[in-house]
Formats: structure tokens, C-alpha cells, sequence
């Protein structure tokens, strides 16, 4: 059996990454947006703290996350990626479980950074029921 080529590693690497971009700005948009609201509203009125409001959205991102993960593999599909043109006996070889892993590591990370983005647009002094922090 022939070694993946560094070529094919990197093509293999990028179609585990593209997927987890998606999938990391879905979960961080959500999370974040959804835990902000039940802070802000179910946490005031309730006493709850921020790290449950957290959990709550962290909820919400993983149903989120199980409903539309067709919508991004239908998305990745259509980007006419290369193919790496390995076999199956090709990809179970340690370098590229390895290119397929850090492929995956590098892509939700980078979509997790993208997904908090919106953070730079919330107003995070205000608090539920038009209460302002001050």
C-alpha cells in the first residue's frame, strides 16, 4: 500500500475542517445568543446564574447543532472540494487519522472564533426586563 501523499493529507485535513467551521459558528452563535437571552430574562426573574443560563444555551446549540447539521453537509457538498483519492486502507493509517483530527480541530476553532463574534454586538449592560447594569 502506497503513503498518502503530503498533497492528500492536506485535501483530507481540509474536508474534515470546512464541516467543523460550520458546525463551530452554529454552536457559539447559538449558545451564546441563547444563553445571553435566559440570562437576561428567565436568570434575573429566577435567580439562576450565568453559568446554568450558559448551560441552557449550551442545550439549545446541540439540538440546534443535531437538527441542521444536514443543512452544512448539504452546504460542503456542493463546494466542489478536491478529492484525496485514498482508499479506505489509506485512511485508517496513523498520518491520516492525524491529518483528519487536526483537519477537525483547526475548523471548530475557527468557527468557534467566527460564531462569538456576535458578541461584539450585544449590549452586555443591560440585564432582563430593560433593567441597565450600572
Amino acid at each position: 500500500m502506497d503513503e498518502p501523499s503530503s498533497r492528500q493529507l492536506r485535501i483530507l485535513g481540509l474536508h474534515a475542517a470546512i464541516p467543523m467551521v460550520g458546525f463551530g459558528i452554529m454552536d457559539n452563535l447559538v449558545m451564546i445568543q441563547a444563553g445571553d437571552m435566559i440570562d437576561n430574562s428567565l436568570g434575573v426573574a429566577f435567580g439562576l446564574s450565568t453559568l446554568t443560563a450558559a448551560g441552557f444555551g449550551q442545550c439549545f446549540s446541540d439540538v440546534a447543532g443535531v437538527t441542521c447539521g444536514g443543512v452544512v453537509d448539504t452546504v460542503v457538498s456542493k463546494l466542489n472540494l478536491p478529492q484525496h483519492g485514498l482508499t479506505t486502507s489509506q485512511r485508517m493509517l496513523k498520518k491520516s487519522r492525524f491529518a483528519i483530527t487536526i483537519g477537525g480541530c483547526m475548523g471548530v476553532l475557527t468557527g468557534c472564533l467566527i460564531g462569538m463574534s456576535c458578541i461584539l454586538f450585544m449590549d452586555t449592560d443591560k440585564v432582563g426586563f430593560g433593567i441597565v447594569r450600572t
